[in-house]
Formats: structure tokens, sequence, C-alpha cells
């Protein structure tokens, strides 16, 4: 419910860029005159924008009607970000449409964030074996960080060297052990 709720949200505003980004596009060619060009707005993208719009009304509905409090104020400044947005018109400047959509990417990720904690996709305090798992996962990580910086320098070695490397090991260990034959 939460993510189809923001994803409703991204579509719902990414409608509303494309409306107004599709108006300057006619008003570009210079055929059209303002009216024209709404009307052909809204006969090739009305229905796009208009479910991309229903459907976050259905989403935030839900989240309204089962989301916890800590949600709630979250979504509905989401809501209300894009909203905003939608109050801006299809005739606004890039400095204004752009201010409306980094304060709903914003409100995405405070409410994104939110989730998570209530989710528990972060982990509590006594969740002890989430916490040694990933304690693991960082200590995993870090060898294999240190095996991959050593084994370079071996695997570049050729053939030979190899031999004299092996050779070098034996004579040291023929040099360690003891002569027990008396």
């Amino acid at each position: 419910m939460y993510t189809r709720f923001a994803v409703a949200a991204i579509g719902d505003l990414q409608a509303r860029v494309e409306l107004v980004t599709h108006f300057r596009l006619l008003m570009a060619e210079g055929e059209v005159g303002i009216l024209e060009a709404r009307r052909a707005l809204r006969r090739e993208m009305g229905a796009y924008a208009r479910g991309a719009h229903a459907e976050r009304m259905y989403a935030q509905f839900e989240v309204e009607l089962v989301g916890t409090e800590p949600i709630l104020p979250l979504a509905q400044r989401l809501d209300q970000a894009v909203s905003r947005a939608h109050q801006l018109g299809i005739e606004t400047s890039d400095e204004d449409l752009g201010k409306a959509v980094h304060e709903a990417q914003d409100a995405v990720n405070a409410f994104i964030e939110a989730c998570r904690a209530e989710l528990w996709y972060a982990p509590r305090w006594w969740h002890l074996h989430r916490h040694v798992a990933r304690w693991l996962r960082e200590v995993g990580a870090r060898c294999l960080r240190m095996v991959k910086l050593l084994l370079p320098g071996r695997r570049g070695r050729t053939a030979p060297q190899l031999a004299t490397d092996t050779e070098a090991q034996a004579s040291v260990k023929h040099q360690v052990t003891p002569d027990i034959s008396g």
C-alpha cells in the first residue's frame, strides 16, 4: 500500500511534467494558438493525466485508511507537494516547475525513509541476529577486499618465477628441518 502510494504520486507528478512539456512543444511549433494547444493537449494526454491523478487519489485514500501515525503526515506532505505542482498550470516557468519537482522528490524520499523504518527494514536494537548478520557481512566484505588486494600480485608471475619460488621454499624448508641422522 505504501509502495502503491509512492509510485502513484511519482506517476502523477510525471504526468504533470509531461503535460507542461507537451504544451511547450505545441506552442513552439507556432502553428497553433493557446486555445488550440490546450484542446490538443486535452485530447492527446487528458486520459493519461486523469488516470494518473485518480490512481494517486485512490492510493492516498488507502494510506489514510490504514496508515500508521508516523506515515500519515509524510504522506500528506507528499500529496501536497504533488498538488502544488498541479496548481502551477501548464504555462509555468522552468524554475517554478523545477522547484515543485524538487519539493516532491524531497517528500518522496522522506516518505520512503519513514516507510522503511515503519516496516522494520532497519534493524531495531533488540534484533541481535540482524546486527550480527550485518557485522558478519561487513567482515566478509573486508576479507574479500584483502584477498583481492593480495591475489593480483601472485597471479601476474610467470612460470619460471613460480619455479624459482618453489625451489626457494624447498631450500628454506631443508634449512629449517634439523638433521637427526646423526
